[in-house]
């Protein structure tokens, strides 16, 4: 039985991105400074946080948020405004919106995921890599600084500062025929009804990244990033940012 366990143990560190190691990057963008920063240059996996750069991307191509695109499920085509979309995928996390917009993209899916890693170059993102929309693949790596100069970068986009720190949303979509309204949860409702000073927010978790948190909080004229990777449960994750907003942010002196 130990030696299995052990053998188990190998086979997960041997996952690409995977590190157990939480990381932690706190700063304040308004002084430039670094409040807290541990294992910030750790490269690893990042998940669904992946689709802040998706996001990005998307408006680079497209600013028009009301057009419409194709999204096949079970062979069938529907078109949603490109708004409802990115709802979708910034406050459900919804993984199938995120490759319906990567596949919009001129050139498609391919295309997109080369527009996607080079707009991370052209952000400075040396240790940021890209291998799918969604954040689904242990290939989506980066830091926790890096995910926080991404962070900074998407808040300039207004469609994502506005629909990313929403705790739900109704949505329209078809159904048979017939346009019906979907409420949509966000996956960090609990810190959005605690804190009601985010303005950008996007979890993520898969087995390699663990349970992961990115964020762009504002209180008393300034500004922070906060960005958690690697916690073991949501838990964990909601305790570690419970605390850097109480013993960091909050506490702040202006």
């Amino acid at each position: 039985m130990k030696k299995v366990f052990i053998a188990m143990l190998l086979m997960l560190a041997a996952l690409p991105g995977l590190c157990r190691e939480t990381s932690l990057w706190v700063y304040n963008t308004t002084h430039e400074q670094i409040v807290l920063a541990e294992t910030p240059d750790t490269t690893r996996a990042i998940a669904s946080i992946s689709k802040l750069m998706t996001a990005m991307v998307s408006l680079d191509y497209n600013s028009n948020i009301y057009a419409k695109i194709p999204m096949i499920n079970k062979r069938k085509t529907k078109w949603t405004s490109r708004k409802h979309m990115m709802a979708a995928m910034l406050i459900r996390s919804d993984n199938q919106a995120a490759e319906a917009i990567a596949a919009d993209y001129p050139g498609g899916r391919s295309a997109f995921m080369a527009a996607m890693n080079r707009k991370a170059r052209e952000l400075g993102l040396v240790f940021t890599n890209f291998n799918d929309p969604s954040g689904l693949s242990h290939g989506n790596v980066s830091t926790a600084a890096e995910v926080g100069r991404m962070v900074r970068a998407a808040s300039s986009y207004t469609v994502i500062r506005e629909l990313s720190h929403q705790k739900q949303m109704l949505i329209e979509a078809k159904h048979k025929k017939k346009v019906r309204k979907v409420l949509i949860q966000n996956t960090n409702t609990k810190i959005l009804m605690e804190f009601d000073i985010i303005e950008v927010s996007k979890t993520g978790f898969t087995s390699a990244a663990g349970y992961c948190v990115a964020m762009l909080a504002k209180t008393r004229g300034q500004e922070f990033v906060i960005v958690v990777l690697g916690e073991p449960d949501k838990h964990y994750r909601k305790r570690t940012v419970e605390s850097i907003m109480h013993n960091h942010v909050l506490d702040s002196e202006l």
